[in-house]
């Protein structure tokens, strides 16, 4: 029996702000003045937290150090 929980749901704009480090907040802030969309937040490893937008038809990733990847491997379902 799997022992890890998952919680799906809508979180308002502000619930996905919460758990960004400052440089995630700073770099997140940039892309949406360029026309990006915050699409969810995701906890990855040792609690780091992955932030990753849309922009068009493009997805980024903005990681816990604000590096920002154009081209992450991520797959939507």
């Amino acid at each position: 029996m799997s022992s890890s929980y998952e919680r799906r749901g809508r979180a308002t704009s502000n619930e996905m702000y919460n758990g960004l480090s400052f440089v995630q907040h700073f770099e997140v802030d940039h892309l949406q003045r360029c026309g990006a969309r915050l699409l969810f937040v995701r906890n990855v490893y040792r609690g780091d937290v992955l932030a990753v937008l849309r922009n068009h038809k493009e997805l980024m990733a903005v990681d816990f150090d604000g590096s920002v990847e154009l081209q992450p491997k991520i797959t939507l379902r």
